[in-house]
């Protein structure tokens, strides 16, 4: 196993806010962080070496495809995040109806639990 290196992520958040188009947003750690992990246990040698480039590439990869939901302005969008939150809470409603009513009766909006669940 290979050690994680906070500054190692920090490193490549920073990256992000230099190259980036949209510059670092609140949560892309959340997003980037369990990429580096697979990539530093994956149990091949030869390619540690690589491990901060090619969690960079993946994670720029994939914040090409998602980065609706960490941008403001798209917050109403299709894409954005209320209507990811929104699509959430429909699936949730569907797979645990039990507990979404019992949070919904408490009025535990998924404003609460989505975000990470979304960035997740």
């Amino acid at each position: 196993t290979t050690e994680i290196s906070t500054e190692q992520i920090v490193g490549s958040v920073r990256c992000v806010q230099e190259t980036g188009t949209w510059g670092y947003i609140q949560g892309m750690n959340e997003i980037l962080a369990p990429i580096y992990y697979c990539f530093a246990n994956d149990g091949n040698r030869e390619m540690s070496e690589f491990v901060e480039s090619d969690s960079f590439f993946c994670f720029m990869s994939l914040m090409g495809e998602i980065k609706e939901s960490f941008l403001r302005q798209c917050d109403s969008t299709v894409r954005g995040l209320q209507a990811r939150i929104m699509e959430l809470n429909k699936l949730f409603k569907e797979v645990g109806y039990e507990l979404w009513e019992h949070l919904e009766k408490n009025n535990v909006h998924p404003q609460y639990y989505s975000l990470s669940l979304i960035h997740i």
